[in-house]
């Protein structure tokens, strides 16, 4: 069986080598935005042309185990989700202002939504850079996997995930691998736009917002319902209630793409 990487960060040919070169089934590759596409990868057994959404449950349930490498948080707790629910190891990295490593056993141990919640973050383009060293420490584990969930911060620091028992992920609902906790995407049949509307809560505090992400946009208008700007050459708004409408095109991987960016999930 071949394991699953979710991808997206551009890292994934480099992964794979440093791993070996297992058989590998990859959902997302780097995204290039002028040319609204996935970076092609001949190398993997299988690619698939999106990002992770809770349709690739019935993947997971086929494979080896998960790797996750992109810059959603959201997607990593898809991940988790589905890793739990077909009881398959996964790694996964964390992005966040610091990187992080997460190895989730099926053996002993919780996830990271026992310790830590969802909770919406900050604009992708804001965080820290991923390191390549990452890749490394993952390649130290690989063949000889921790028995327990462990969770590597910065700087090597690691420690054991204890399990909590009301943690949504251990229960029987599986809120991100049965699709309840979504990104709902929208293509406009006449206007040449698509349109973003998370299906669990995602208020943004406008004033905080402008103030992170004016530095890599151009403001067009702001006030306390929404925020207009440009980025490339799409324009793109953003609703106080985690809303987003993109404008010049009506590709949705495009829009989520931008989304992660510009907005943060």
């Amino acid at each position: 069986m071949s394991w699953v990487l979710f991808g997206g960060l551009g890292y994934e040919k480099r992964l794979w080598e440093v791993l070996g070169k297992p058989s590998f089934k990859v959902v997302g590759t780097d995204y290039v935005l002028s040319t609204e596409s996935f970076t092609p990868a001949p190398w993997a057994d299988g690619v698939f042309a999106e990002y992770l959404t809770h349709n690739y449950a019935g993947l997971v349930a086929e494979s080896e185990g998960i790797i996750h490498l992109s810059n959603s948080l959201f997607s990593c707790y898809v991940a988790i989700d589905m890793a739990i629910l077909y009881q398959k190891p996964a790694w996964v990295f964390l992005p966040g202002r610091s990187w992080r490593l997460l190895f989730l056993s099926q053996g002993e141990g919780g996830c990271i939504g026992c310790t830590e919640p969802y909770h919406p973050p900050k604009p992708a383009m804001v965080w820290e850079k991923f390191s390549p060293e990452w890749l490394e420490l993952l390649a130290t584990f690989w063949k000889n996997s921790p028995t327990s969930s462990t969770l590597w911060e910065k700087e090597g620091e690691m420690k054991i995930l204890p399990r909590r028992e009301d943690c949504p992920l251990h229960g029987e609902e599986h809120p991100y691998a049965t699709g309840k906790h979504q990104l709902v995407v929208a293509v406009s049949c006449g206007e040449n736009s698509v349109a973003i509307t998370p299906s669990f809560e995602r208020a943004i505090d406008l004033s905080g917002y402008l103030e992170e992400i004016k530095p890599f946009v151009r403001l067009r208008k702001s006030n306390v319902f929404f925020v207009e700007m440009e980025y490339e050459k799409f324009s793109c708004l953003v609703f106080r209630q985690g809303r987003f409408i993109v404008k010049g095109t009506k590709e949705k991987n495009t829009a989520l793409y931008l989304y992660r960016q510009l907005v943060g999930v």
